[in-house]
């Protein structure tokens, strides 16, 4: 099953305040997140892949830094309008 698939209502508007955040602050980390939105760090993680899965988000990882946990999550335009619907 798929993280879009297994979305709850909780966890749907988690989903779209992680991305209205993101669209904020782009440089924001799952860290920062986790302590905004007063939630769990796995249930942030779900999120991100739930909005890479939907195309609303990209997640970079760069290999060839000295920190490899180093990801940075772009929104696409798809995720652009809905963050700010």
């Amino acid at each position: 099953m798929s993280p879009l698939q297994k979305l709850s209502g909780f966890q749907e508007e988690i989903l779209f305040e992680v991305l209205r955040r993101l669209h904020q602050a782009p440089q924001v980390s799952q860290f920062a997140l986790e302590r905004g939105l007063d939630v769990g760090l796995g249930t942030i993680n779900f999120c991100f892949q739930a909005l890479v899965e939907k195309g609303f988000v990209k997640m970079l990882n760069f290999s060839q830094s000295k920190n490899r946990l180093c990801y940075a999550y772009l929104l696409t335009p798809a995720g652009e309008a809905e963050s700010q619907s």
